[in-house]
C-alpha cells in the first residue's frame, strides 16, 4: 500500500523573515534603515544582502510587510516600557489604586499614541486587541450568568424539607 507524502507548506516571504531569530531580525531592520539614518539600503540591496548572507529569497512586497510588522512590534515594545514607568509613577503618587484603573490608563496612553502617530496599521492592531479583550470580558460575564441561572434552577427544583 502506498502512503501519500505530505506536502510541506511553503512559508510566505514575511513568515520566513518573521521566523528568523530576534537578533537577525534586528540586523535586517538596521541594514534597511541604517544606523541613525546613515548607511540605509534600498529594498533591492537588502534582498540581495539577504540572499548572500542568509540564503533567503524574498520579494520586495514581502520585505515591506515584514518591516512594517517589525516596526509596529518594536514601537509597541518601546511604548510598553514607557507605559510601565508612567503607571508605576502614578501608583506611587496614589493616582491609580486598582488594577482596572492601571489597565485603563495604559490603554488611554496607547490609544492617544496611535492617534498622534496617525498610523492606520498600528491603530488596527490596538483596536483588534481592544475588541478581543471586550469579547473575553463579555464571554466571561455570559458564563457567570449561565452558572448563576443553573444554580437558581437547581435550587428551585429541590424539595423543601421541614422539621417536624
Amino acid at each position: 500500500m502506498k502512503t501519500k507524502k505530505k506536502k510541506k507548506r511553503k512559508l510566505s516571504g514575511p513568515a520566513i523573515l518573521k521566523a528568523l531569530p530576534a537578533e537577525k531580525q534586528d540586523a535586517l531592520y538596521r541594514y534597511v534603515n541604517g544606523e541613525n539614518g546613515k548607511n540605509s539600503h534600498t529594498y533591492s540591496e537588502t534582498i540581495k544582502w539577504l540572499l548572500e548572507t542568509e540564503k533567503i529569497e524574498v520579494h520586495d512586497s514581502a520585505l515591506h510587510r515584514f518591516l512594517k510588522w517589525y516596526s509596529i512590534r518594536k514601537d509597541l515594545s518601546e511604548y510598553e516600557i514607557v507605559v510601565k514607568e508612567i503607571v508605576e509613577e502614578c501608583k506611587k503618587n496614589g493616582w491609580l489604586k486598582t488594577a482596572k484603573q492601571e489597565r485603563l490608563s495604559a490603554q488611554i496612553f496607547f490609544n492617544r499614541l496611535v492617534v498622534n502617530k496617525q498610523d492606520p496599521e498600528l491603530w488596527a492592531v490596538v483596536e483588534k486587541i481592544n475588541l478581543t479583550k471586550d469579547k473575553i470580558s463579555l464571554d466571561t460575564k455570559e458564563l457567570e450568568m449561565k452558572a448563576k441561572s443553573q444554580k437558581l434552577a437547581v435550587k428551585s427544583q429541590k424539595p423543601e424539607t421541614r422539621s417536624q
